[in-house]
């Protein structure tokens, strides 16, 4: 079963990353053609040039889109299934406050640590004289604040990753313990998004919405994936930039204090609640030799190779 899944992750990522593309700057050329008044525009080859800046975002729209109507067509039936493997089932558990706050302190700490392992990365390369690490991150701020990109990064993304990952894969592994579901799939999402920064963040928050997903529902995975994006990635930095010098200090030093509470408070309080679930959720005790399985090596070593890439651009 996983050697499937990974299979099917790889061929979305060649559909994505392929087609995708390829649909993406022919829906800019169209746009320029019709709308951008600079003939030096109005080229495949100047789009591709710009790829990584103003035009990455509608590009990256395109592709997450072609990717929903992928999945759509390839997991209809896992879709409109209702039972326990379906992608939109619902849990018998009713979603509280405490706990999607308490998942939502998680995520922004987890975002907290990121950055600082990332700044920490920047260091250790300016130290070896390396040119600093290139990250996904830095791809979607150099594409500026534009709609297209807002739209990808705050909802396209979300919507289309938690079907994917929480939805599709997830479900199909569940049968073989949930714990084991839960981990295989954020290993798969942190590798999936091809970076060392983003990577070990991504594999965190997979824990925490792929327990969302199998206890509460997709749907409340969905919505904590979009106000992670929304709130913390895309909308707090630019506020606290916005603010008066002391003022920012004060919001960033109440922040670092957010960051504490989220790590160790909301751990604590829910120690009972994690073990509980992982007890009775238990993996058979061989499940994780299905690593091994051809698919998911070829998906480690293939997104092994983009991270690196990355690293060395």
């Amino acid at each position: 079963m996983l050697n499937s899944q990974a299979g099917f992750l790889l061929l979305y990522a060649l559909i994505t990353h392929f087609v995708g593309l390829f649909v993406g700057l022919l829906a800019q050329l169209e746009w320029n053609i019709l709308a951008d008044p600079d003939e030096s525009h109005r080229s495949i080859e100047y789009i591709v040039e710009h790829t990584d800046a103003e035009y990455a975002g509608t590009i990256n729209l395109v592709m997450g889109l072609c990717g929903l109507a992928f999945l759509v067509l390839m997991r209809r039936r896992q879709i409109a299934d209702g039972g326990p493997a379906g992608i939109f089932h619902r849990s018998r558990y009713r979603m509280t406050w405490s706990v999607f706050l308490g998942c939502f302190l998680l995520l922004f700490s987890a975002q907290i640590i990121a950055g600082f392992y990332g700044m920490g990365l920047d260091w250790t390369t300016e130290v070896m004289g390396l040119d600093s690490i290139r990250t996904t991150s830095d791809i979607i701020e150099a594409a500026g604040d534009t709609l297209p990109m807002l739209a990808y990064t705050c909802f396209v993304a979300p919507v289309v990753e938690e079907i994917l990952f929480r939805g599709a894969i997830l479900n199909s592994l569940k049968p073989y313990g949930k714990v084991f579901a839960i981990v295989t799939t954020s290993a798969m999402f942190g590798f999936f998004h091809g970076d060392l920064t983003q990577g070990l963040f991504a594999f965190v928050v997979g824990l925490v919405l792929g327990y969302l997903s199998c206890e509460y529902s997709i749907f409340w995975s969905i919505l904590l994936h979009i106000s992670n994006n929304l709130i913390v990635s895309n909308l707090l930095g630019p506020w606290i930039s916005g603010l008066d010098g002391n003022v920012a200090d004060l919001v960033a030093l109440m922040l670092l204090i957010a960051c504490f509470v989220g790590l160790i408070v909301v751990p604590s309080l829910s120690e009972r609640r994690i073990r509980a679930f992982v007890m009775a959720n238990r993996t058979y005790s061989n499940a994780y030799g299905s690593w091994a399985a051809p698919w998911f090596v070829v998906l480690l070593i293939t997104e092994g190779i983009s991270m690196l890439h990355l690293l060395l651009s």
